[in-house]
């Protein structure tokens, strides 16, 4: 009865899986469809059409591009098709019996009279095949569907339906660029034809996947190829247009207003207002991954700005642009919050565990503010910080909607970290950077936040590269030119001039290239990551030598790390004797406080620093706040650990494997450093155990 009809991608991963698993969908419909696949540029659908026993068409017209043409497509279905009804169909989607189903009412319904049906689809995310075996397959998919899917916006038309006589002398539109499907319905409105959403009836599951023609470089003008032959936005309609719904009891006319927006949208000064909205609803749509963007922007890119003192504070009261940016998402997230309440905050990974550790450090901040041991000031600011680093996880965790997504904010941090090379670089060669310990190249008080920055930075850059690039098949150029461009990042940590940072670096990035050894567990992985290693070594000394050496008058206190006399000594002298020692003792001076500690921001010692975060969680939060810390620090090694095993999705592998390394690096400095307390890195590291968490949970 249906003639399906599709222009597929080359058959090539992802698309190779995806593709199959929607067509054999197809094959499964009952009653039976013939299928007809179109050649795609490459060359290889023949062979899949043979493999899954469906139609092969290969004479359709293509532009210069190698794009496959509307009009021609349309032209061939209809003298190839067998059955009086066809249905083009995006070579993503998997279909399910009630699409056969539904177009078989309809053609009774409008018996001989044309028609034209589309609707919405559910975007999901799917990895690997689907069980096909499993006679309740069907069942299982959708039920995952209405669980975790999400319905696609009106504009998303991924099926036309229409009988076979019909001919809708498209132009030489170009198959898959913005605009064909609009114009379609347009098309039929202005022609008197029926348009019928299907939405109700007919579910289709869409497979998320990185829209890879945006990447070609011929995408925009095509795109705008397909703009002008369609006479511009006002000759373009949603399915907000359509004038019939098909509901479970049949064919309705829409409801007000939705009806009367269908009776007036053939007027063009309507028409006018509803592309500004099409607009408006456009940008809308991209808040989530755009708001990621501009916090990610603001991290790493804006210094910390001093301005002013307070009483009690004992330091200098900083801003930074994460802090204003940061009341703006917090405003607009409880806004969307409470009008759909859909985001359920207890189910999130961690969730507990933040929410024992906060708890106490607020309990012991409070009550030693009560007791007179603790600046209330000072405390509550700690506090709050602390409070900062725990929401742009939460808040990363759930505006993350796809693997795209996260796929580009990898890119935007690689932007970032370039950005700050170029900055470094500059204040090295004019000589506004003397490499004094003081304010560093961020204008971070200390060399400490600076270079963890970077080293963080770099570890989970470095990760993603690792498992989503190398070895992969691409291009030599795009492969090496992103390691490239990741291996500056570490140009930026060694001008930092951080001994701390510099023994971290070298535990993560051993540690990185343990992790890929175990993941792969072959002898040529270990041989190559050897290599590999050997290679960032090389390259790393001799940025140290040739670069930073010469133009930083200081450079020289990170030779001090290559002799254990020299280095013992100054720990010795400046961390255990002057700070750690003190505080500790303090702390043991008054045993009634050993449980819950002395409050966010308590000074015992000679420095506000504690030089040991260990140290200082046990001076602030106690014995209980130290076990919560560990157990917090637990659970992220044990979700990314479980990930990492279990994920087959590159990406969702590497921010796992990276999580894992900067945490145990974190792990490893915090013996002399208060590392989980340091702003930029914190906000840096949480922002990625909040993406490899939603990563992971997606894939």
């Amino acid at each position: 009865m249906i003639t399906i009809f599709t222009n597929p991608r080359p058959f090539h991963e992802p698309f190779d899986l995806i593709q199959r698993n929607a067509i054999r969908s197809w094959t499964l419909l009952r009653p039976t469809c013939e299928i007809l696949l179109f050649e795609d540029e490459k060359g290889t659908t023949q062979r899949v059409a043979r493999e899954l026993n469906t139609g092969y068409v290969g004479d359709a017209l293509h532009n210069e591009y190698g794009t496959p043409l509307l009009n021609s497509v349309f032209s061939r279905a209809r003298q190839e098709a067998r059955f009086d009804i066809v249905a083009y169909v995006n070579a993503d989607i998997i279909l399910f019996d009630d699409f056969v189903k539904a177009v078989g009412r309809v053609k009774d319904r409008m018996g001989e009279k044309p028609f034209f049906m589309a609707g919405r689809r559910w975007d999901m995310d799917i990895s690997g095949s689907l069980a096909f075996e499993d006679p309740a397959w069907r069942e299982k998919l959708q039920e995952r569907m209405r669980k975790e899917g999400a319905l696609h916006g009106y504009a998303g038309m991924d099926y036309w339906v229409f009988p076979r006589s019909l001919d809708f002398h498209p132009p030489e539109f170009v198959v898959g660029r913005p605009g064909m499907d609009s114009w379609l319905v347009w098309k039929a409105r202005s022609s008197k034809i029926p348009v019928i959403d299907a939405t109700e009836v007919i579910t289709i599951a869409h497979q998320n996947h990185e829209p890879s023609s945006k990447r070609a470089p011929h995408f925009f003008i095509e795109k705008q190829r397909n703009l002008k032959l369609a006479g511009g936005y006002l000759n373009m309609m949603t399915l907000r247009d359509a004038d019939w719904l098909f509901t479970s009891t049949g064919l309705k006319r829409p409801q007000f207003p939705r009806r009367v927006f269908s009776l007036i949208s053939l007027w063009y000064p309507w028409r006018a207002l509803l592309v500004m909205k099409r607009i408006l609803a456009r940008y809308v749509s991209m808040w989530p991954i755009l708001s990621l963007a501009i916090l990610a922007l603001a991290i790493g890119l804006t210094p910390r700005i001093p301005v002013g003192t307070l009483e009690g504070l004992g330091r200098v009261i900083d801003i930074r642009g994460e802090d204003l940016w940061m009341i703006v998402l917090a405003l607009v997230w409880a806004v969307a919050f409470f009008k759909s309440r859909q985001q359920n905050i207890r189910s999130t990974p961690l969730f507990l565990p933040i929410l024992i550790w906060t708890g106490i450090g607020f309990t012991s901040l409070l009550s030693n503010w009560i007791l007179g041991n603790v600046s209330g000031a000072r405390g509550f600011l700690y506090f709050t910080k602390e409070l900062q680093f725990f929401f742009v996880y939460f808040y990363v965790f759930f505006h993350i909607k796809t693997l795209a997504s996260a796929k580009l904010l990898m890119r935007v941090w690689v932007g970032i970290g370039l950005a700050n090379i170029g900055w470094v670089m500059y204040q090295i060669f004019s000589g506004n950077r003397t490499g004094e310990y003081g304010a560093s190249a961020l204008n971070e008080w200390g060399v400490f936040p600076t270079g963890a920055f970077f080293l963080l930075l770099f570890i989970f850059l470095f990760n993603w590269w690792l498992y989503s690039f190398w070895r992969r098949g691409m291009s030599f150029a795009r492969e090496y030119l992103i390691l490239g461009a990741i291996l500056l990042i570490i140009v930026g940590m060694l001008g930092a001039l951080s001994k701390t940072v510099f023994v971290g670096f070298w535990f993560a990035l051993a540690a990185s290239m343990a992790l890929y050894v175990v993941k792969t567990r072959t002898l040529k992985t270990a041989v190559d990551s050897f290599l590999l290693f050997c290679v960032i070594g090389a390259l790393t000394f001799a940025s140290y030598f040739f670069l930073i050496l010469p133009l930083l008058p200081s450079a020289d206190r990170l030779l001090s790390v290559l002799s254990p006399v020299g280095i013992s000594s100054e720990a010795r002298r400046t961390r255990l004797d002057s700070v750690v020692a003190t505080q500790f003792q303090n702390a043991m001076d008054r045993p009634l406080l050993i449980a819950l500690g002395h409050g966010k921001g308590a000074i015992l010692g000679t420095a506000p620093e504690s030089h040991n975060q260990y140290l200082r969680n046990f001076v602030e939060t106690g014995i209980i706040g130290n076990i919560a810390f560990l157990a917090l620090i637990s659970f992220i090694l044990a979700a990314a650990w479980k990930g990492f095993w279990r994920s087959k999705e590159r990406l969702a592998t590497g921010l796992a494997a990276g999580v894992l390394a900067a945490t145990c690096a974190m792990l490893f400095v915090s013996l002399v450093v208060d590392a989980f307390a340091v702003v930029k890195p914190n906000m840096t590291y949480w922002f990625f155990v909040g993406a490899a968490m939603a990563v992971l949970h997606k894939a």
